[in-house]
């Protein structure tokens, strides 16, 4: 297992789990906003792993649209490992009809690992001031920029900071370049 400061990946593809010659599989990635949020945070990451985890040792596909969206083979593996489905989702189990929703820890399965969840509770403070825990999201994952044409259209375009800051963006009708939008 992995503890990283990294935001909890959307991408679920079968590319991270590796086995070595012992037969060991690694590839369990917790992150600190996971541990911040607390022991059933911590549990519900580590089942819908598992969950992935399942689908790769049977050799089955669990994701859509290139890793984002979970299918049916993980619907299946996530009921196994014992996680629920939110009943608030609009559509039941999927997400707009892309794919499966996140599932969540049923309180069946909290109680299920009860003294797991309690050894948690005590190792999760002792260790979260060991780790290095951002105090903002990573650049790439704000919001994005308000750019506005600084010739006579003034057309607005909205892209992320790492775009701007590649190089700069021409307008296409009056060939002047975009601008930050000042903030209010």
């Amino acid at each position: 297992m992995t503890v990283t400061t990294s935001p909890p990946s959307t991408n679920h593809g079968p590319d991270r789990w590796t086995k070595d010659d012992g037969g060991s599989v690694s590839g369990l990635v917790i992150s600190t906003t996971a541990l911040q949020a607390g022991e059933r945070a911590v549990l519900e990451t580590m089942l819908h792993e598992a969950a992935h985890l399942t689908c790769w040792i049977r050799g089955v596909q669990d994701t859509a649209s290139r890793g984002y969206y979970h299918n049916a083979a993980f619907a299946a593996a996530a009921d196994d490992v014992g996680l629920e489905w939110p009943e608030d989702s609009p559509t039941g189990r999927t997400s707009g009809g892309r794919g499966y929703a996140s599932p969540r820890l049923s309180q069946q399965t909290a109680e299920h690992y009860a003294a797991d969840l309690e050894r948690l509770t005590a190792v999760i403070p002792d260790a979260l001031p060991h780790l290095v825990v951002p105090t903002s999201r990573p650049e790439s994952s704000r919001k994005r920029l308000g750019l506005q044409c600084a010739g006579e259209c003034k057309r607005k375009v909205w892209v992320a900071p790492t775009v701007y800051k590649a190089g700069p963006i021409l307008c296409g009708i009056c060939g002047t370049e975009f601008a930050p939008v000042p903030e209010k």
